[in-house]
């Protein structure tokens, strides 16, 4: 099973980018021990609001192996899946599918310069917007909805996010991508998921198989 977003691997795409003119190494170690502190409170469910007024103590705090253990998988998933998203250059407009906690939306608002996020689960699309408002991070926008219809009305995008594993690729998601965008998502086939990086040409599709993943399904319709 391939090891996506590990720290190495992350790091070798990361670096071939900056070596091309474009510092997005420096960016991300930045962003790293920001986020990271949010994170511990998003996973365990405590209060982020406090949190992230101790970011200071991020040191301190990620001393606990177990804690840092918890940060670290899924930033390496998080971290695996945006760096599929940004290989050939950083997209401006990117549709995130499936907002969840939030923190995948967070770390793209530093890499892009619109993130458009949609959730169907009412109460974490809630938790997700007063995180992203007690950080500032206005360059976020949501909406409640289906994930398989996007966001129509602001299409097209220069890339997609998928967090959920889909059993079929969702043709209203590629109608939405520009010409040489991407669509990264986990597909479900005979019971084995499969990282794909889809990216629209002038010609149609082309598929990039990116190895074995684990996510959870892809649902239909709002809860």
């Amino acid at each position: 099973m391939l090891n996506i977003g590990s720290v190495d691997g992350q790091r070798r795409a990361l670096e071939a980018r900056e070596a091309s003119g474009e510092n997005i190494v420096e960016l991300c170690q930045g962003l790293r021990p920001r986020f990271q502190l949010a994170l511990l409170g998003w996973i365990r469910g405590d209060n982020a609001d406090g949190n992230l007024r101790k970011i200071g103590e991020v040191g301190e705090r990620l001393e606990n192996a177990a804690v840092t253990a918890e940060v670290h998988q899924l930033w390496w998933v998080v971290g695996g899946v945006i760096e599929a998203l940004l290989e050939g250059g950083l997209p401006e407009k990117v549709l995130e599918v499936g907002t969840g906690s939030g923190y995948q939306a967070a770390v793209l608002s530093h890499l892009v310069k619109q993130v458009y996020t949609v959730e169907r689960i009412k109460e974490l699309l809630r938790l997700a917007r007063r995180r992203f408002h007690t950080m500032s991070l206005h360059n976020i926008h949501s909406r409640y909805a289906d994930g398989h219809l996007g966001w129509p009305t602001q299409a097209p995008f220069d890339g997609i996010i998928i967090t959920a594993a889909s059993q079929v690729i969702p043709e209203k998601l590629l109608e939405q991508l520009s010409v040489g965008a991407k669509l990264v998502m986990p597909l479900e086939q005979n019971n084995e998921q499969r990282l794909l990086s889809i990216t629209r040409t002038d010609e149609g599709f082309e598929e990039t198989d990116l190895g074995a993943v684990v996510f959870v399904p892809m649902l239909s319709g709002l809860a």
